[in-house]
């Protein structure tokens, strides 16, 4: 996994043995939320197909894009920041969904270059976002935050604070009081990727503005908790769209769901990171 003060010229030098046991034990891999991609990628003298570096942060996956691209690490046609989501396929294999975010690597040619790498680490894979042909737009190195109006970024940073603390009081408050209800957790899913998709998308564009240290550190901190949040019920909301793909008139006010086991199994195994986020513990404890 990749932080901060990510080496490239240390990755060149790597052998895919040893890129692999590095960056893509599924242990580490499973925690990360961003990455950078690079297709056709020399390491160690020789051209890889497909080179993720996966970040734990996805904001600090952003930022290193930003430096990836003004270093010319690669052919920015090659080159992509996407945001990674872990999952299952349902005969329990690891899916790993590739959201491609920016640059000129298209899902079309990722999907088709990244076959060998996860076939040899055991994983499925989906690749959406960026179609071939809508790169560009993404691409300018004059485009993004070096141009946007602080003041503007500082109302928008305010905003998703204050929609986050509207979910945690609306939405996820309804979780807690109905936590067998499809229809209910069905609606506070929706209601949180939409916001998270918005804070992502902030974090992306004021990653180097130094005129929003605070701000930044204040949506961060509401992207992580809104995260930890969604992470309770995912479970729940695929199998619930899983039942939905199966019979399509399905209402979700007859669907019953049990998720305060499955609570008490996600404290039980993650109790050491569940109290390393503040205010994640009580929230779970509202629920059993």
């Amino acid at each position: 996994m990749a932080d901060k003060e990510f080496d490239f010229n240390e990755l060149k030098e790597l052998k895919i043995a040893q890129y692999k046991k590095t960056h893509l034990k599924p242990a580490i891999f499973k925690k990360c939320k961003g990455a950078i991609i690079f297709v056709d990628y020399k390491m160690a003298g020789k051209k890889t197909p497909c080179v993720i570096v996966p970040f734990k942060k996805e904001n600090i996956a952003a930022k290193t894009f930003k430096s990836v691209k003004k270093n010319k690490e690669h052919i920015l046609k090659k080159t992509a920041f996407a945001s990674l989501e872990f999952g299952a396929t349902p005969d329990g294999k690891t899916l790993v969904t590739i959201e491609l975010k920016k640059g000129g690597l298209g899902a079309e040619m990722l999907t088709a270059k990244a076959a060998k790498l996860f076939g040899e680490i055991k994983m499925e894979y989906k690749v959406v976002g960026l179609p071939e042909g809508e790169e560009g737009a993404a691409t300018d190195d004059n485009s993004g935050t070096e141009t946007a109006d602080p003041a503007a970024a500082k109302k928008q940073a305010l905003q998703l604070v204050a929609l986050f603390k509207a979910f945690a009081k609306g939405e996820w408050a309804a979780v807690k009081e109905n936590p067998k209800s499809a229809k209910v957790i069905m609606a506070a899913d929706k209601k949180g990727q939409a916001i998270s998709a918005r804070i992502s998308k902030w974090l992306a564009e004021n990653t180097d503005n130094s005129d929003l240290t605070m701000e930044f550190e204040a949506v961060s901190a509401q992207a992580d908790k809104l995260t930890a949040l969604l992470g309770q019920i995912k479970a729940t909301v695929d199998k619930i769209k899983k039942a939905q793909g199966e019979k399509s008139n399905v209402d979700l006010d007859t669907i019953s769901v049990d998720i305060t086991g499955k609570v008490a199994d996600l404290m039980s195994s993650f109790a050491k990171e569940i109290e390393s986020i503040d205010g994640l513990k009580a929230a779970l404890d509202a629920i059993k």
